[in-house]
């Protein structure tokens, strides 16, 4: 797993290193392109499970997706839409080709979406919630609210189709699939480290003076919607990347393998050396991720992790009550490496080359503190009755995909264009009002129906596991989706694919139907 962690790691770092070339030379930008959506499309095509592991990596580490871009005829087109158009492909081709031979058709596709299509199925919750995105895209339309606000509003939603080809991957015996899903967890972990690695240099660059080099850097993290750099005070700058999501779900998924680790040690001198070695890794990553955490100065992300970590410990405790000393120790370490993420993060603010930086705690309690005075805040507060107004119009069903509301913000960047602060937006901060408006009410419960089932699926899955390894696992996972739940409050993520991509993730390992489910193996 190692070397396949490192194959993994270097492979990313080229992607990237390619993506800020390819910001100074659109040649390459286009070469990077069309290269990565060429390749995926003969992994997917060779094999399915390889093209939907390139797309994970891509959701990993590129927030927005425009780590490559093409221009045609003025329409920009993502990679993340390119590799998305590519993998459902390659699904949709395998799907004719299983049709053409007659004897494999009643067991290859139907499976999933009719025999399974009851009550009990998770991809019965998603074909309602299918019926509501296309009420929302139907809708949208018969307002007129603008056709380009109204494709790019309901894009991201379209993400949701991956669950068809993870759906066809998932028909596998339980040998192949848990060889995907190692496969899912190495990717996972490599991008999640890189991207870690990645907060921490921009960090270290934007709080000293590497004046030509943050130029460049600035405008590549700007332009591709890789992530956002703003300074604040004290000496401290904001490195917030939307991938950040992954890395503070991922701080779960180490405290997980963490306690699994400490639970496993073996005696035998020959293994234990190789088991500290991966033990002290592990720990490592959690350093890194509280590190990147704390510099992403996002509250959504806090308040999320905080919720997050009480429904991890609770089914923890529940569940492995009896290892208490275990339990013990890994909650004195992981208070520890916490400590040390804190001090990883004020080192670098105050490192003294190539000029001595300065670090002030208060820019953390002065974030959690201050709810409102901030330009952020005041505008999300200034959009909160003027979003409530909008939605009472149409409560029931919607406004659809598109809809608009102009309030007062307080946005730097856009005083610049509108002195008065006047704008005009489909999208918005409040994640479950945005939904309710574009999908009314009827919409927002449909959704909130889809997430309680995964939720349920996933605890029957934890009560029917013997595997340890399998609990921590489910556990971790269910905890980063509650995460995602409470994050959406003030920062979309629902209706954006890197949460949507996580939620189908997490609703087919969990799913019953699954052949690794103890329920359908047993």
């Amino acid at each position: 797993m190692l070397r396949n962690f490192r194959f993994y790691f270097l492979l990313i770092i080229l992607v990237e290193a390619v993506s800020l070339l390819g910001f100074e030379y659109p040649v390459v930008n286009a070469a990077g392109f069309f290269a990565v959506a060429v390749i995926t499309l003969l992994f997917s095509v060779e094999k399915l499970e390889y093209g939907l592991l390139i797309l994970l990596a891509e959701l990993f580490i590129g927030s927005k997706g425009y780590l490559f871009s093409y221009d045609y005829g003025g329409t920009l087109i993502s990679l993340r839409m390119a590799l998305f158009l590519v993998v459902m492909s390659a699904w949709l081709g395998k799907v004719v080709l299983d049709w053409i031979d007659v004897s494999k058709a009643p067991k290859i596709e139907l499976e999933p979406w009719m025999k399974r299509g009851n009550a009990k199925s998770i991809y019965f919750y998603y074909s309602l919630l299918f019926l509501a995105i296309a009420w929302g895209l139907i809708n949208g339309y018969l307002r007129h609210n603008g056709f380009e606000n109204l494709f790019f509003d309901f894009n991201g939603w379209v993400y949701f189709g991956i669950v068809f080809p993870f759906a066809y991957v998932f028909k596998q015996n339980a040998e192949s699939l848990e060889k995907f899903l190692k496969n899912i967890f190495t990717v996972f972990t490599a991008a999640i480290s890189w991207l870690s690695l990645k907060t921490l240099a921009l960090f270290f660059i934007f709080s000293h003076e590497f004046s030509r080099t943050a130029e460049v850097i600035y405008q590549w993290v700007r332009v591709s919607g890789v992530g956002e750099i703003t300074p604040t005070g004290g000496g401290f700058s904001r490195i917030f990347i939307q991938s950040q999501v992954y890395v503070v779900i991922g701080m779960l998924v180490f405290a997980a393998t963490g306690f699994y680790l400490l639970l496993q040690r073996q005696e035998n001198n020959k293994t234990r050396k190789q088991q500290r070695k991966i033990i002290v890794l592990n720990y490592v990553g959690v350093i890194f991720c509280t590190a990147t955490t704390l510099i992403s100065l996002s509250r959504s992300f806090w308040v999320g992790l905080a919720v997050a970590l009480l429904f991890f410990c609770f089914f923890v405790l529940l569940f492995f009550y009896r290892e208490w000393k275990k339990l013990l120790l890994h909650g004195m370490l992981l208070i520890t490496v916490a400590a040390l993420g804190f001090a990883l993060v004020v080192g670098i603010a105050a490192f003294p080359y190539p000029s001595p930086g300065i670090f002030n705690a208060e820019v953390f309690t002065n974030r959690i503190s201050k709810l409102s005075g901030e330009a952020a805040v005041a505008s999300r507060w200034n959009l909160l009755p003027i979003l409530f107004s909008k939605i009472k119009k149409a409560p029931i069903f919607g406004e659809g995909f598109g809809a608009q509301v102009t309030y007062i913000t307080q946005d730097p960047r856009i005083l610049q264009q509108n002195p008065s602060g006047e704008y005009t937006t489909y999208a918005f901060e409040w994640g479950y009002l945005d939904i309710w408006l574009k999908l009314g009410l009827v919409g927002l419960l449909l959704y909130m129906v889809l997430l309680v089932k995964i939720f349920v699926d996933g605890l029957k899955r934890l009560k029917l596991q013997a595997s340890r390894l399998q609990k921590l696992t489910t556990i971790a996972l269910l905890s980063g989706l509650a995460m995602l739940v409470v994050t959406n409050m003030f920062t979309p993520y629902l209706n954006h694919p890197l949460g949507i991509g996580y939620i189908v993730l997490v609703s087919v390992i969990t799913a019953p139907s699954s052949p690794l489910s103890p329920a359908a193996s047993g």
